[in-house]
């Protein structure tokens, strides 16, 4: 099988060391190595994932991109019984492999990370830059992009550009952009049946329902959105509650709303994980 194969390619590079010990690690090598670790992990033996663990660390410990970025990730979630969660330290390691090797999953991690306000303070506008640098061919980021154009979360609302992500995802595989992309279009038809001059992709007037969110109002309409949060009365403004309260076509407010952090876990997951 796949593993035995690894695991004799891996007692060949054993074979072969030269007197440098850094040189021992070539590439081949320590792609086997990490693709031994993955499949370690991925045991329901408890010593398997540690021996799995600790090839990934050490890896990461001597520069190698790939486990540098699977390090943080191990990290970030944790593992019960070899490694407790630690997502400051999952950050430390992705800047790093972003710095050293323009590592483009670190740099989908770190500005999840950043977009969260997980192991890092939040910054969405950061994440978005961190997004935009590898949307092009990162599936999960051209997803991220979108969704983040969609509500307005780090940069300009825009639903052109939304809709242009969320395209790029579909067109990379994403079923889940894919699904989102149809169902848009679908709701521009129904919105606007007769419509010849591209009202779907006006950034500021039509309404958000165009784009799947429940109304269009803006600053403008302070004096409607005062009441839709139970949570905080009455008043947009009353103390405290500036964090809590937002727009209903944005998520607004940050990670430290329960429920905001809670929707944009589920974008994260989404991104994540409807993938071809």
């Amino acid at each position: 099988d796949e593993i035995s194969s690894i695991e004799y390619d891996l007692r060949f590079c054993k074979l072969h060391r030269p007197e440098q010990p850094d040189q021992a690690r070539s590439s081949h090598c320590k792609r086997q190595q990490f693709r031994a670790a993955l499949f370690y992990l991925e045991s329901s033996d408890l010593e398997q994932q540690r021996k799995g663990y600790k090839i990934i660390k050490d890896l990461a410990e001597h520069g190698y991109a790939d486990a540098m970025c699977m390090h943080g990730i191990l990290l970030n979630e944790g593992r019960p019984n070899i490694i407790d969660s630690n997502p400051k330290a999952a950050v430390v390691w992705w800047k790093n492999c972003i710095d050293q090797h323009g590592h483009t999953q670190s740099t989908y991690e770190y500005a999840i990370a950043l977009y969260m306000g997980e192991g890092v303070v939040e910054d969405p506008a950061l994440g978005v830059q961190y997004f935009e640098r590898i949307a092009n061919h990162h599936v999960s980021a051209a997803y991220m992009l979108g969704e983040c154009l969609l509500d307005g979360i780090g940069t300009a609302r825009s639903r052109a550009a939304a809709l242009s992500w969320l395209i790029v995802a579909a067109e990379l595989g994403h079923r889940g952009a894919q699904r989102r992309v149809l169902t848009l279009l679908e709701s521009a038809c129904e919105k606007y049946p007769d419509d010849e001059t591209g009202t779907l992709f006006e950034t500021d007037t039509a309404p958000a329902q165009v784009m799947g969110h429940e109304d269009g109002s803006g600053d403008e309409d302070k004096e409607k959105t005062e009441h839709e949060n139970d949570a905080c009365g009455a008043s947009r403004f009353n103390a405290g509650c500036e964090d809590a309260l937002e727009r209903r076509y944005t998520i607004g407010g940050g990670s430290r709303n329960v429920h905001i952090h809670r929707r944009r876990s589920s974008i994260v997951q989404d991104s994540r994980g409807d993938e071809t």
